[in-house]
């Protein structure tokens, strides 16, 4: 009987110990902030705090261009940052002043395109030469709009979405050797303030808003094809993105989301694998922020700027808010981070359309 015993309770606990190692790997795996390699560092700020702006890279350096600064002055800035020495450079100023505008390099130029300033949306296209800090003025896009996304792609420049009024599906293609615009076929879902990301020619609209709805959509456009399709979408809806590739893979970071008293700034990191159509969890940002930029160099993402609103009590007194008098605590941001994405395989979260939430509030709550 002491035998049967002795041998009972070493099943016992070797039972326990079994089923304790199987309840650190689950917790691992779907832990969905711990993913092992990833690096968060902070970096030399902005000279020019602002949000809206656009940032773009050209030979390994990254530069910072127009935007809102603290006063709510639409700005004129073009700071370059040196990620190597983290080091910032003044350069000259742009043309016109502009926010909510949207940039990409080809060739070693920039090209600005859009945006808004007090009094009209701009329809103009703007090219930037690094090299000697000059700027030229191009053919102006058909379409005016603010809070576009623009990528080039085989030598052509793809103005996408965007608002004038309305969120737009307007997609038209610039060709720099002939200085002319054509109009593409329309994206499905109209949108404004979201963003793009290029993996092997073809581009990837996520998340944005249209009109006052926060879109969780991502839609594949191939320019060979000029046709859309419709891909599994982003865990958490946001507007106000940013997103940037590394090794094929596309990264959207931060945003912002509405939750019934206005908009609230968010943390949150998702990665999306083209090749398989998969959502990942990744580490949040340690700012929240949107309406901000991206870049990536070297296998890094630096974000830049934009603004964090936090959530409060709003008052009792509901025309406090409808008059306009109560305002959320609202901050432009200088601040700039590095992030290295190195444990992409490791303990990380995978999210398909089956097991998407149809809410992301449990989730924001938690955040926070």
């Amino acid at each position: 009987m002491t035998n049967l015993n002795a041998n009972n309770r070493i099943r016992y606990f070797s039972f326990e110990i079994l089923l304790g190692l199987i309840l650190c790997i689950i917790l691992n795996t779907i832990s969905p902030n711990l993913v092992a390699g990833e690096n968060w560092v902070r970096k030399a700020c902005m000279p020019t705090p602002r949000w809206g702006l656009s940032t773009c890279v050209v030979n390994g350096r990254i530069y910072a261009i127009g935007g809102i600064e603290n006063s709510n002055m639409t700005s004129l800035a073009v700071e370059e940052y040196d990620p190597v020495t983290d080091k910032w450079c003044i350069k000259g100023q742009m043309p016109s002043a502009r926010r909510g505008a949207s940039s990409c390099e080809l060739d070693g130029r920039i090209y600005v395109i859009g945006g808004y300033t007090p009094g009209s949306n701009f329809p103009s296209l703007e090219q930037y030469n690094p090299v000697d800090d000059t700027w030229l003025k191009l053919a102006d896009m058909p379409t005016p709009r603010l809070f576009l996304s623009v990528c080039a792609v085989n030598g052509k420049i793809y103005a996408i979405g965007g608002w004038n009024d309305i969120s737009l599906p307007n997609v038209e293609e610039y060709n720099p050797k002939t200085n002319t615009w054509m109009k593409k076929s329309r994206m499905p879902t109209p949108r404004d303030s979201f963003s793009i990301g290029v993996v092997d020619g073809k581009i990837y609209a996520i998340g944005g808003k249209r009109d006052d709805e926060e879109l969780s959509v991502v839609e594949e456009y191939d320019p060979k094809l000029d046709r859309w399709t419709v891909k599994s979408e982003m865990p958490t809806r946001r507007q106000g993105l940013s997103t940037s590739v590394i090794d094929g893979k596309i990264y959207a970071l931060g945003g912002a989301i509405g939750d019934g008293y206005g908009i609230v700034s968010l943390p949150i990191v998702e990665q999306y694998d083209p090749s398989t159509d998969i959502w990942t969890k990744m580490s949040d940002i340690p700012t929240a922020r949107s309406c901000f930029s991206t870049s990536a160099v070297d296998g890094k993402i630096y974000i830049f700027g934009g603004k964090r609103r936090v959530e409060v009590v709003p008052p009792k007194d509901p025309s406090l808010w409808d008059s306009g008098k109560f305002k959320f605590p609202e901050s432009v941001l200088s601040t700039v981070f590095e992030y290295t994405p190195t444990g992409n395989n490791l303990s990380m979260m995978s999210v398909t359309p089956w097991d998407k939430r149809s809410s992301t509030w449990g989730e924001i709550k938690t955040i926070r």
